[in-house]
């Protein structure tokens, strides 16, 4: 799960991705490099181990909605197939919740963490494909690269009287930040209003603003038409956090924490501080990892189950999400041998942090005819805290759910939209695929060091994965021409 933002990848046929041979599950070596650009589920940082990441309540660039339609229930359709369910569901949710738990144990131990684009997630990606095909399925491994913070690049260093005076390991790119290192005389525009920036301009300087009041995009804009050739934002409450653009910017902007903004201004009460912002980005493969069940009806219809199964560095991410990645493993193996009219595709999101990447590259990927023959997508993210399973997205899916819910015993609430934040879902919806994501509503260790096992409760895994089983056995029951 992330912060809203965006992000463009290339394009391959759905039907015909690249495949890379499944390798052995090996050692995760930790991911120590610069993070990469972007952010509920955004790109993290080693100073998250111990700062709360943060995002920002008002970014200016909007989310897709995860809504289409108004959050009326509708009846569902009359059956028109044999139903292949069985009653009480509720019954297996404790089975599920071990088998769904021993998958998010074994994922974290031997592949965590997964930042976006990093070695790592080749080795988590190995390790799903293995299991994937261990269960019988046909299974793809879809490549496309992506732009991320060059490796060993510091993001903001100070220096005063010629000697380096702070370097902040900390910062962030904010989203949609502008390329370059530029190095100029650090300049105090407070907020960055109208009033703040100085009547002379900030023609060849780096302006140091704080956090609040207006959007991130008004400060920028503000200060780059004054002449500013970088931006540092500092927090205006204690901790690191993350932030969007609506558009990529001129010029580099960075983030850094409130206590790194008030040291920086308390070296410029003192003396000239020159900054440098070093932002630069470069281009690395990532992945999805495609499993395919084919449809006895053979019509080419596809009911899509997805999960990212990326984080933020040098996060364990076990909620966010290791909780839907080992959800939908499971359900993969309760369906394994089982049949349904349709085609069910399991589709584990590389580079969601990034931007929702690895979503955006699969539904780019799809033709207009295999863009309407997806009748469901059911997303699975940041299932594993939090008082009970809730259902969100396309109003007549949703109803899906809740129907099916209701049939089989199981607990689950409707939600209204992720605030400030979106999910794979999201780009499911926006190419008129009916689409629903399925969380829990504790967001508040994701994208933190406290995104951990002991955290999970193993309950939610198994109501979200009867859930997605019991989604299924409905929409076989009510299945008809497309």
């Amino acid at each position: 799960m992330r912060p809203s933002s965006s992000g463009t990848g290339p394009t391959a046929s759905l039907m015909r991705p690249r495949r890379n041979a499944a390798a052995p599950l090996a050692a995760v070596v930790l991911f120590l490099a610069i993070l990469g650009v972007g952010g509920a589920c955004g790109s993290g940082s080693p100073a998250l181990h111990s700062t709360i990441a943060e995002i920002d309540p008002s970014p200016t660039q909007a989310a897709p909605s995860p809504t289409a339609e108004a959050p009326t229930r509708t009846a569902t359709a009359e059956p028109v197939a044999e139903a292949q369910g069985r009653k009480g569901l509720s019954a297996d949710v404790s089975r599920l919740s071990d088998e769904a738990w021993s998958r998010l144990v074994e994922l974290t131990d031997n592949a965590s963490p997964r930042a976006s684009a990093s070695d790592e997630t080749q080795t988590a990606a190995d390790y799903l494909i293995d299991e994937l095909q261990a269960l019988g399925y046909s299974v793809e491994q879809q490549d496309f690269e992506v732009e991320v913070l060059a490796q060993d690049v510091p993001v903001v260093s100070a220096v005063s009287s010629g000697e380096l005076v702070r370097f902040l390991l900390g910062a962030l790119p904010i989203t949609l930040s502008g390329d370059g290192t530029p190095t100029g005389l650090l300049v105090d525009v407070g907020l960055a209003t109208a009033g703040d920036v100085p009547e002379e301009g900030l023609a060849g300087k780096i302006a140091l603003v704080e956090r609040g009041i207006i959007a991130f995009e008004e400060k920028v804009t503000r200060v780059a038409d004054a002449g500013a050739i970088g931006v540092v934002i500092y927090n205006n409450r204690p901790g690191l956090f993350r932030g969007n653009l609506a558009a990529r910017s001129s010029i580099p902007v960075a983030l850094i924490s409130r206590t790194d903004g008030n040291a920086l201004l308390s070296l410029m009460a003192g003396a000239d501080v020159e900054a440098t912002v070093s932002i630069v980005h470069e281009m690395r493969p990532a992945r999805n990892v495609i499993a395919t069940k084919p449809g006895t009806a053979d019509d080419g219809r596809v009911v899509v189950l997805g999960a990212h199964f990326d984080t933020v560095p040098d996060v364990e991410g076990a909620n966010d999400n290791g909780s839907g990645t080992a959800t939908i493993l499971t359900i993969a193996a309760e369906i394994a041998d089982r049949s349904y009219p349709f085609k069910v595709l399991f589709v584990a999101f590389g580079a969601e942090e990034l931007g929702l990447l690895g979503s955006r590259h699969f539904v780019d990927a799809l033709s207009r005819e295999e863009r309407r023959m997806i009748v469901a997508m059911l997303n699975f993210d940041a299932l594993g805290t939090g008082p009970v399973i809730g259902v969100l997205g396309s109003a007549r899916l949703a109803d899906t759910v809740a129907d099916a819910a209701d049939a089989e015993g199981l607990t689950m609430e409707r939600r209204g939209p992720i605030q400030g934040g979106a999910s794979d879902h999201a780009l499911f919806i926006d190419a008129s695929i009916p689409a629903v994501a399925l969380v829990a509503d504790d967001f508040s260790r994701i994208h933190t060091a406290n995104d951990t096992l002991e955290f999970v409760d193993r309950s939610l895994l198994g109501t979200a994965a009867a859930l997605g089983i019991a989604t299924l056995d409905a929409l076989a029951r009510s299945w008809a021409a497309p």
